[in-house]
This record gives C-alpha cells, structure tokens and sequence, in this order.
C-alpha cells in the first residue's frame, strides 16, 4: 500500500499536513477565512488528489 505526504508552504515555513480540513486550515491559518469559503463553496474532497492539487493552487494565488 502507498501513503502520500502532503507538505505546504505557509509562513516561511514547510509543515508536513494530513489530507484533512483541520490540519490544513490549521497550516494555511494566514489565509484562513479565505480558504474557509473556498472549501465551503467548491465542497472540497479532502481524499481527492486532484482536488486537493485545486486547494493549493487557490492558496498560492493569494
């Protein structure tokens, strides 16, 4: 079985996340209310690579 790492850049810093809400609003906590709407109104799939990929990608354009 193959486990994926998820790391993100956020405040200088790289911090390892799991696939979760929690944790990644929790690592992407500078932006929070933004990412908050995002997740909430695109109804993000936290198993979805692709999805996720999505998630990151809106982060870094802020």
């Amino acid at each position: 079985m193959t486990a994926n790492s998820y790391y993100l850049f956020a405040n200088n810093q790289m911090t390892r996340v799991r696939p979760s809400q929690k944790t990644i609003l929790a690592a992407m906590s500078d932006k929070g209310d933004k990412m908050q709407e995002y997740i909430k109104t695109n109804k993000v799939n936290f198993k979805s690579d692709a999805a996720l990929a999505k998630l990151f990608s809106y982060y870094n354009s802020l």
